[in-house]
């Protein structure tokens, strides 16, 4: 059975593209995003979030994304439906 993803880039596409955001002060969701998500739900796409820029400049590694203070504390905001 084939399984449909969708790759979101976490700056500019999740959220507002401030520079490399690394607070979780700094850190600002794009208008819709959550309307997109849920559409992608609805259409059974497994999302995965991206992030590049910090990878690229060698501020963190790949595997690091989903243990920094900004995924944790965004994780929190996403709305549980």
């Amino acid at each position: 059975m084939k399984r449909k993803a969708a790759f979101l880039n976490r700056d500019g596409v999740i959220n507002v593209d401030h520079g490399y955001v690394h607070r979780p002060e700094d850190f600002e969701f794009v208008e819709g995003i959550f309307g997109t998500c849920r559409k992608l739900q609805g259409r059974k796409t497994d999302m995965q979030a991206v992030e590049s820029v910090g990878i690229g400049r060698r501020l963190q590694v790949p595997t690091s994304d989903l243990t920094t203070p900004v995924s944790a504390g965004t994780t929190a905001q996403l709305p549980r439906r």
